[in-house]
């Protein structure tokens, strides 16, 4: 006996385990090779009776073609009756006795009638409708060119406004010609619609399932006839691929459907579908059968090879249960270790390769920890000391507003928004006069009246010199000149020169226009303060105003 077979199967080879498994596996194959052939099965019986739809349709499309082509034939051997051709126009009265006999004859015909050339009725069963115009109507206007079959409609005018249920008819027509091959007119006739529940009702009479239906559409798809009238019976899509393939099959919800387009002469079509339907579950019905037998079996035989592979899948997963729960200790207990464990060659060979993992790893985790904190460390010093260097290019060194720099890439379009430019009046002759010191004080002073001046959503900046510029956001104009001037008041109050006069200032003052690069708004600005100096300081200019403030 080989001496794997000697020892507990937990100490077998994987490779041995995993043999057994696939013995398991096998099973499910087998299972799933019983399940092709359901599925195999299923597919024949549907196209079997798929089969047999089409060929119902085909011969009821075939016969329903046939009679229509027997009405014609008709209507063309009537017309062409020698002992009546002389009288179509002369004697009416002799034709409607001829289109009596015929309609009591066939009971197909619910009318039948003879219009002349002008479309005046001269002839017709039961004299209805004689003397009425059907100039307009359409079998009288194609059936002077030819043979015509029309679509399906009621004909109301049979009944008058009696309270009887209006039949349903197609309209044939065909010309009458005299001897010389002149035109007289046209005979048409009504073709009572039930002719075609007789067709129908023969060919479900045959050894057709009970649950088969069969229906005759418009070319649209919807119902001419059967339990269904008007209503949908193939899709639009459906319908028009009948049209192009002149038969098929098509499955809708839960029915299996096969159609063929009905033909007329030389092919034509009539403009009708016949469409015969079966529900899917009568069509499966001994398949569905066979299918539960299967599964049942198939179901006592995965129950069994579910219990035979649980236990088997314990007694392989206990040793690495056992490494996982220990592996999961280490993971919240620092202290915890991995002990070596028996069993399977691999679950051994497994066991010591995770120590010595772990024991790498541990040390590994410390040279990470150390490492992190040192780089985190220095990440800290190096955005701190980032910040702040950025926060010193941005900001003019002696009045603490932001520079001109700051102020072109911060500043962004809004609705409602103002420039406004700022000029210290005669500043040089300060300078010139006090010195370099008091100018730097009277900028240090203005810029903090300006800042006081500004809300937390306004931006403002040193542009350079004696020069300031306000970004004002959501403020009109009548309202920036309203800031403004309070500015411009409040400097000359608390700004002082040495001899006590006061310090002032010019403003021009701009609407930031939509689409306006910022360099044009600001050129707009600069120009109100230019007119401000020019017409005496110590003033508001507001663009677009004569006034200053």
């Amino acid at each position: 006996m080989p001496k794997t077979l000697t020892r507990p199967f937990s100490s077998w080879p994987l490779r041995g385990q995993i043999a057994l498994m696939t013995s398991l596996v096998g099973l499910a194959v087998a299972l799933a090779i019983g399940a092709g052939a359901v599925i195999t099965s299923r597919a024949h019986s549907i196209n079997l009776v798929r089969a047999d739809l089409t060929a119902v349709a085909g011969v009821m499309a075939d016969r329903v073609g046939r009679g229509v082509e027997q009405r014609l034939r008709e209507m063309t051997f009537l017309s062409e009756l020698e002992p009546i051709r002389g009288n179509w126009e002369r004697s009416p009265a002799t034709i409607r006795r001829v289109l009596d006999l015929l309609q009591d004859g066939t009971h197909i015909y619910a009318w039948i009638g003879f219009a002349d050339r002008s479309g005046k009725v001269l002839a017709a069963t039961d004299a209805v409708l004689e003397g009425m115009p059907m100039r307009s109507t359409a079998w009288f206007e194609r059936g002077l060119a030819g043979s015509y079959v029309g679509d399906v409609y009621e004909a109301r005018s049979l009944v008058g406004n009696n309270q009887v249920a209006v039949p349903q008819v197609f309209d044939v027509a065909v010309p009458v010609l005299d001897a010389e091959g002149e035109l007289l007119g046209v005979l048409g006739a009504q073709v009572n619609w039930s002719w075609f529940a007789g067709l129908r009702d023969a060919a479900l009479a045959t050894d057709l399932h009970a649950s088969t239906s069969i229906y005759i559409t418009r070319r649209d798809g919807t119902a001419l006839l059967g339990a269904l009238l008007d209503t949908q019976i193939i899709s639009r899509e459906a319908a028009e691929q009948a049209y192009s393939k002149g038969r098929g099959t098509t499955e809708e919800g839960d029915l299996l459907k096969a159609f063929s387009v009905m033909r007329g002469r030389e092919g034509a079509s009539l403009g009708w579908i016949i469409v015969t339907t079966q529900p899917r579950a009568i069509a499966l019905a001994q398949v569905n059968q066979m299918t539960f037998v299967i599964v049942l079996i198939g179901c006592v035989m995965a129950i069994v090879a579910l219990l035979a592979a649980g236990a088997l899948a314990n007694r392989l997963a206990r040793p690495l249960r056992a490494l996982t729960a220990e592996a999961d200790r280490i993971g919240t207990d620092r202290g915890a270790t991995l002990g070596l464990h028996k069993g399977s060659e691999e679950i051994a060979r497994l066991s010591f390769a995770l120590r010595a993992l772990l024991a790498r790893l541990g040390h590994e985790e410390k040279l990470r920890m150390e490492t992190a904190e040192e780089l985190n460390r220095t990440t800290t010093q190096f955005a701190s000391q980032l910040r702040s260097l950025k926060d010193l290019a941005d900001t003019d060194a002696l009045t603490g507003l932001r520079n001109r720099r700051f102020f072109e890439e911060a500043a962004h379009y809004q609705k409602g928004a103002a420039i406004l430019a700022l000029d210290i009046d005669h500043f040089k002759s300060v300078n010139d006069r006090f010195g370099h010191l008091v100018g730097d004080e009277v900028l240090k002073q203005v810029a903090a009246i300006v800042a006081l001046g500004t809300r937390a959503t306004d931006l403002a900046a040193r542009f350079g010199g004696e020069e300031f510029v306000v970004l004002l956001r959501g403020v009109g104009p009548q309202r920036a000149r309203m800031l403004a001037n309070r500015m411009r008041v409040d400097i000359e109050r608390a700004v002082k020169l040495p001899d006590g006069r006061s310090v002032t200032v010019s403003l021009g003052v701009a609407a930031w226009q939509e689409n306006e690069p910022l360099d044009i708004a600001l050129g707009r600005a600069d120009i109100e303060l230019y007119r401000a100096k020019e017409t005496g300081r110590n003033r508001v200019c507001v663009a677009g105003t004569e006034r200053a403030a």
